[in-house]
């Protein structure tokens, strides 16, 4: 998991080095990764512990776009 992880983080990488646009490149890349893991959603139980931890890095996240916008 951890190789198919780095190769995954490279050719992402790649791409957007790649690309003029980086945000066309970028919602490409975003949107085909929701598309892949989509079918898995339907098959794999919801995550018990990490609720807590996903509103935290929310919050931190929206907090952080926050103070850079002003």
């Amino acid at each position: 998991m951890i190789v198919g992880s780095g190769a995954a983080h490279e050719i992402v990488n790649a791409v957007l080095k790649a690309g003029k646009d980086k945000m066309s490149s970028r919602a490409l890349i975003d949107g085909f990764s929701a598309l892949l893991m989509f079918p898995a959603a339907f098959f794999l139980p919801l995550p018990q512990g990490a609720w807590g931890w996903l509103a935290a890095s929310t919050g931190v996240q929206g907090c952080s776009r926050a103070r850079c916008r002003s």
